[in-house]
């Protein structure tokens, strides 16, 4: 079964975001106030878009992330 998860802004995962000592953290904080230019994405190097398991990009344009992470699910017979 698969649940959606939303990147929740917290100093945790801003310290083990690739970019912390910025303003960015896009998947958590939402749009970049600055004018986005598509060269490339870093967000699929990050421990957190990894541990979300995050497919889209440039969240700096679209906004906050949900992730998709998974949880068993017992079964009784």
């Amino acid at each position: 079964m698969k649940t959606s998860l939303s990147v929740w802004n917290t100093a945790e995962h801003a310290q083990v975001c690739l970019f912390h000592l910025s303003l960015y953290f896009f998947c958590a904080r939402g749009c970049s106030l600055e004018k986005v230019s598509k060269k490339s994405c870093n967000c699929p190097a990050c421990p957190v878009y990894k541990k979300y398991g995050l497919q889209n990009l440039y969240f700096c344009e679209t906004g906050k992330a949900v992730g998709k992470k998974e949880h068993k699910v017992e079964t009784k017979i």
